[in-house]
C-alpha cells in the first residue's frame, strides 16, 4: 500500500495490452470500496505498477473483453461507446486516465458486435457524429472506417452516399487506406473522397488509362 492507496502488480506481455478480466474483477471489488481513481507509475520492463480502475470502468473492461456484444450494446448503447472512443484516442498517451476508456476501443475489435451490417454503419456513424475536430475524423478513418471498407458493393455504394451527403464523413475517408480493392471500386472510393486516396496491400486489376479525380 502506498500512500493509502492499495496498488496492485500486473506482469504484461511484450505486445502490450490484453483483456486481463482477472485482476480486473478483484480491482473492480476493491473499488467499490475505495472509490479509486486510475493512477499509475512508470513502468519497469515488461511490469507495470497500475492502481485501482474506477468501478464503472473495470466493469466495462471486463464486459467488453469477456461478455456479449449484445449485453454491452444493452448496457452502454452506440452513443457512449462512440463518446468513449473518441475520449480515449484524443487523449494523450501520458495521461493515464485515457485507460478508463480503453473498453470502447476493445469493442470496436470485436467482430461479434459488428456482425450486424446496419449496427456497423450505425455505429460508423456515431463516430463521425462524436468527432469535433479533424484529428477526430482522421482516427475513424484510419481505424474503424478503414476496416470496413471492403470490396462489396452495398458497402462502396453506402460510403459514396455518405460521402456526398456529409463533410466529415468524406474528412473521415480521406484518411484511411485501401487494402485489396478492385481497380474501379477503389476509383469510386476515391472520386467519394474528393483527393487520391492511399494505397496498401494489392490494387487488384486497374484498367487503361485513368479517370479524373472529383472534386470537394
Amino acid at each position: 500500500m502506498l500512500g493509502g492507496v492499495f496498488w496492485v502488480h500486473v506482469a504484461l506481455t511484450p505486445d502490450g495490452w490484453e483483456c486481463f478480466t482477472d485482476w480486473r474483477t478483484t480491482i473492480a471489488e476493491a473499488a467499490e470500496l475505495l472509490d479509486s481513481t486510475l493512477t499509475w507509475l512508470p513502468p519497469s520492463e515488461s511490469e507495470v505498477i497500475v492502481a485501482l480502475l474506477p468501478l464503472r470502468s473495470a466493469r466495462l473492461e471486463r464486459l467488453a473483453c469477456e461478455g456479449s456484444g449484445a449485453e454491452l450494446l444493452a448496457r452502454e448503447g452506440l452513443d457512449s461507446i462512440a463518446r468513449a472512443w473518441m475520449r480515449y484516442t484524443r487523449a494523450e498517451p501520458s495521461d493515464a486516465r485515457r485507460l478508463q476508456d480503453w473498453w470502447a476501443v476493445e469493442a470496436w475489435m470485436r467482430s461479434d458486435l459488428w456482425q450486424d451490417e446496419d449496427r456497423y454503419r450505425a455505429g460508423l456513424l456515431h463516430l463521425i457524429d462524436a468527432a469535433t475536430t479533424t484529428a477526430d475524423l482522421d482516427n475513424v478513418g484510419a481505424g474503424p472506417l478503414e476496416d470496413f471498407i471492403a470490396a462489396e458493393e452495398s458497402r462502396v455504394a453506402w460510403i459514396e452516399e455518405q460521402a456526398t451527403n456529409s463533410a466529415d464523413f468524406r474528412r473521415a475517408l480521406r484518411n484511411a487506406r485501401i487494402w485489396n480493392i478492385p481497380a474501379p471500386m477503389f476509383d469510386r472510393l476515391e472520386r467519394a473522397a474528393g483527393v487520391q486516396l492511399g494505397r496498401t496491400g494489392v490494387k487488384l486489376a486497374r484498367p487503361t488509362g485513368r479517370e479524373s479525380q472529383g472534386s470537394t
